[in-house]
């Protein structure tokens, strides 16, 4: 079994360095149509828009007040995008 450490570091310098693949690997998995869709509902997909920085860095209570807001994933910077892959994949 590979050591996860390892397996993180190796998926953060892929995303960093695929920044395409990246923000697919976070639209296909927080978008609703989403090809792998995660239910919004989900620990992961939470954990992962908080790690958004596209209203800047959010609390869950301005989250809840925005609706969750798309814009704030959609607008996120590519460092925070590949916070973002990183929380959904691992």
């Amino acid at each position: 079994m590979s050591d996860p450490t390892t397996t993180a570091a190796r998926l953060r310098q892929y995303l960093t360095a695929n920044p395409a693949d990246c923000r697919l690997a976070v639209m296909d998995r927080m978008h609703h149509d989403g090809r792998y869709a995660i239910a919004s509902s989900d620990d992961r997909w939470e954990a992962a828009y908080l790690l958004g920085d596209g209203f800047g860095t959010v609390t869950k209570s301005f989250a809840v007040s925005q609706c969750w807001d798309w814009s704030h994933v959609r607008d996120s910077s590519q460092a925070a995008l590949v916070n973002m892959a990183l929380a959904l994949l691992l």
